[in-house]
C-alpha cells in the first residue's frame, strides 16, 4: 500500500519559505520601514503568522491524514471484494464493480466518492488506487490552496480461503446490560459481510458457530450413531467405568449436549482411544435445555444466521469446551469435522472466543454463583489454547512455523484478561470490549483485519 499526499514537514516548510519571502518583501518597502507609528503592534501582528501557519498546516495536515484513512480503507475493501470473483470478469466488468463498491463504501463523504479509481489487472494480480486534490483552509494563507491525496492496494486474484468458528458465551450473564442482544447483532452483520464479500457457492468463506456455557450442543438426531460418542448418567461423574458398557447404548432421550472429556483428553483435541475411556466425548442431559446448537462449517448464510438467532443466555462458564469445539468444526476429523486438512496451501484457519466471564463450572470443578470463579478450570482453558497454538502443518517462505489456526480472543466488561490475553495466538489479537455496542465494531474490526492478511503489501 502506498501513500501518495506530502508531508506536515513539507507543507509547513512550504509556508514558512513563504511567509519568509512575504516578510522581506514588507521590509523592503522604504514607507513601512519609516514609519513609526503603530510599528509594534503591526511588527507583533507578522511574528503571529508564523504561529498562526504552523496551526493551519497542523490543521490542514489532520484533514488530510483523515481523508486518506478514509480512502485506505475504501480501496483495501474494494481490491479484496473484486479480487475474488476477478477470475471469471472482464476488465470492464472489474472496473464497473470497482467504482460500484468503491463508491458505495464513500457514500458518507461524496467529494471522496467522486474521485477517480484506477484498476489495472494483470495475470495474478488486481490493484486498485486513488488520487486526488483536497482544498486546504488555512494553508490558502501562504498560498497553498490544494495538497494532493491518494493511496492503493493490491491483492492476488483468487485469494485463499478462510475457515473460522465463532466460539460464543452463551452464559446467563450475557443477559445483562444488552450483552447477547449487541452479540447477536454483531454476529449477524459478521455473517452478512462475508456473505457479501464472497461469490454465492465459492467457498471461499465458511463460518461455523459455536455457543457454550458449561457443554455444547449438537444435533442429536445427526451426532447420536457416531461412534467417538459416549452415554453418561452424571455429566461431572469423573468416573468412567460405565462408559464401556454404554458405548453399544444410544440414548433416545438424549438431546445433543457433551461435555469435558476426562483427563489427558479434556484440554486437548487429540482422537478418541478405544483403549482410553476417558478419551470418547461424554453425551449427556442437558443442564441448560435453552442452549443454542452447534453449527459445522457453512456458506449457507442463512443457517449461520438462523443459528445465530437462535442463541439464549443462560447457564455458568467453561470456555474450555467452547475452545474444544471450535477446534473441532475447523478441523477434518472427528468429532465435528468438516475443515479442509490442516496444513493446506490455500486455506487459513481462524478462531474468535468471546466471553464476558470468568470460568465458573467444568464437568469437575462447580464454582457457579456470585462471586464464584475457578483457577482450576482456567489451568483446563489455558491448556486447550496452548494446544490449540502449538499446532503447525506448515512453514513461511523464512522457514517460520505457521499457526494451523489463528486465535483472537474478546473480553466483554469481565473476565480473566490475562488468561484470554494468553489465548490469543499474539497480544495484539486479544481485544477489549467495555460496552456491549462495541461488539460489532470488534467483530467488523477482525474481518477486516482477517481479510487484510491477504493483501499484498
Amino acid at each position: 500500500m502506498r501513500l501518495m499526499f506530502e508531508t506536515g514537514t513539507f507543507f509547513l516548510q512550504k509556508a514558512r519559505i513563504s511567509l519568509l519571502q512575504k516578510t522581506k518583501t514588507l521590509f523592503r518597502n522604504k514607507n513601512f520601514v519609516l514609519k513609526d507609528d503603530g510599528n509594534i503592534g503591526v511588527l507583533f501582528g507578522l511574528s503571529l503568522l508564523p504561529v498562526i501557519a504552523a496551526m493551519g498546516t497542523a490543521i490542514d495536515y489532520s484533514r488530510a491524514s483523515t481523508v486518506r484513512t478514509k480512502l485506505q480503507n475504501a480501496v483495501d475493501s474494494t481490491v479484496l471484494s473484486v479480487a475474488r470473483n476477478a477470475p471469471i470478469l472482464t476488465q470492464a466488468q472489474i472496473q464497473s464493480a470497482a467504482e460500484v463498491h468503491f463508491r458505495a463504501t464513500l457514500n458518507f463523504s461524496p467529494e471522496l466518492g467522486a474521485l477517480p479509481l484506477t484498476v489495472i489487472k494483470s495475470d495474478k494480480r488486481l490493484s486498485v488506487s486513488v488520487s486526488g486534490m483536497m482544498e486546504t483552509s488555512f494553508l490558502k494563507l501562504v498560498g497553498i490552496n490544494r495538497v494532493p491525496v491518494g493511496t492503493a492496494a493490491e491483492a492476488i486474484i483468487g485469494q485463499r480461503k478462510i475457515e473460522l468458528a465463532l466460539v460464543l458465551d452463551n452464559t446467563g450473564s450475557m443477559a445483562r446490560l444488552s450483552k447477547m442482544d449487541e452479540l447477536k447483532k454483531a454476529t449477524r452483520n459478521l455473517i452478512n459481510a462475508a456473505e457479501a464479500a464472497v461469490l454465492p457457492g465459492s467457498g471461499q468463506i465458511r463460518i461455523a458457530l459455536v455457543p457454550f456455557d458449561t457443554e455444547v450442543k449438537v444435533d442429536a438426531n445427526l451426532y447420536r450413531p457416531q461412534s467417538w460418542l459416549a452415554f453418561k448418567d452424571n455429566a461431572r461423574d469423573s468416573s468412567f467405568e460405565d462408559i464401556r458398557s454404554r458405548m453399544a447404548k444410544r440414548d433416545a432421550t438424549w438431546t445433543g449436549c457433551i461435555t469435558d472429556r476426562g483427563p489427558g483428553f479434556d484440554a486437548s483435541d487429540r482422537r478418541v482411544d478405544v483403549t482410553r475411556p476417558q478419551s470418547f466425548h461424554p453425551a449427556v442431559h442437558c443442564a441448560n435445555t435453552s442452549l443454542a446448537r452447534l453449527q459445522p462449517l457453512t456458506d449457507n448464510w442463512d443457517a449461520l444466521r438462523n443459528a445465530a438467532d437462535s442463541m439464549q443466555p443462560s447457564g455458568c462458564t467453561n470456555v474450555t469446551i467452547g475452545a474444544r469445539f471450535g477446534m473441532a468444526t475447523l478441523s477434518p476429523n472427528e468429532p465435528i469435522g468438516g475443515g479442509a486438512a490442516f496444513g493446506t496451501a490455500d486455506v487459513d484457519k481462524y478462531m474468535i472466543i468471546l466471553t464476558d466471564g470468568d470460568n465458573t463450572r467444568n464437568r469437575f470443578t462447580d464454582r457457579c454463583g456470585p462471586g464464584g470463579s475457578a483457577a482450576a478450570i482456567d489451568t483446563r482453558t489455558t491448556a486447550m489454547c496452548d494446544d490449540i497454538k502449538s499446532k503447525s502443518s506448515r512453514r513461511d517462505a523464512k522457514g517460520n512455523p505457521i499457526p494451523d489456526v489463528r486465535i483472537f480472543t474478546i473480553r466483554v466488561l469481565e473476565g480473566n484478561r490475562a488468561m484470554l490475553t494468553n489465548c490469543a495466538t499474539n497480544a495484539s489479537m486479544y481485544k477489549e470490549v467495555n460496552n456491549a455496542s462495541e461488539i460489532d465494531a470488534v467483530f467488523k474490526d477482525i474481518l477486516r483485519e482477517i481479510t487484510r492478511l491477504q493483501l499484498t503489501s
